[in-house]
């Protein structure tokens, strides 16, 4: 399979994962459809694959942290009007 065909697959099967692109240097039309089918970035290959990934890594661990800060505010909105 190509990989935007298993971009789709598994975002329809877990469509919280983040996925991660890392190709060759692409035209830019697979970077929008990547994207528009649910990647959470998309990485050209080069020489600084270990930094771009280590910054692509804590960008989603830094999205995890705010949506599990607002997942608590909701909850706690939730228990004081219950």
């Amino acid at each position: 399979l190509k990989g935007l065909e298993v971009l789709k697959k598994i975002k329809r099967q877990t469509p919280d994962i983040y996925m991660i692109f890392l190709c060759w240097p692409e035209d830019v039309e697979t970077v929008i459809q990547s994207l528009k089918y649910g990647a959470f970035d998309y990485l050209v290959k080069s020489e600084n694959d270990v930094q771009n990934i280590e910054l692509v890594l804590s960008k989603i661990n830094r999205v995890q942290e705010l949506l599990q800060k607002n997942n608590a505010i909701r909850f706690n909105r939730f228990q004081t009007n219950n």
